[in-house]
């Protein structure tokens, strides 16, 4: 899920540096403007929600270590319901953390749509 959201961010940030660029260059009269500061402060918000996202919490995985100092002692039927109780624990935190990758990058997309709208807006006010 962090590779799906560095790639958003990788795109909007190619785009968002490239597109003023090449209006600017098609249109040398564009001036800065309403829609333009709109633009980039969508682009911040939308850079700081990915990292944030990216920052926040992994994956639970199975640590060999804690097997061994803690479990291995245990009998074979605790050991079984242990493992399956945690390994519920886990799935539901991995969930939960996949969900919330999830929306942060569709928050991304229509934060980029809302840059690209502003954009646009600027080159037609232009």
């Amino acid at each position: 899920m962090d590779s799906r959201l560095r790639g958003i961010q990788a795109f909007v940030s190619g785009f968002t540096l490239g597109a003023p660029v090449i209006a600017k260059a098609a249109l040398p009269q564009l001036g800065l403007s309403l829609w333009l500061f709109l633009a980039i402060v969508l682009f911040v918000t939308g850079a700081v929600i990915g990292s944030v996202a990216q920052a926040r919490g992994g994956l639970d995985i199975i640590n060999p270590a804690r097997l061994y100092d803690a479990w291995l002692a245990k009998d074979e039927a605790t050991f079984k319901k242990d493992m399956v109780a945690f390994a519920g624990d886990d799935f539901a935190s991995n969930r939960r953390q996949i969900n919330k990758k999830g929306s942060a990058a569709t928050l991304m997309t229509w934060i980029f749509l809302a840059e690209v709208t502003c954009l646009v807006a600027w080159v037609a006010a232009g």
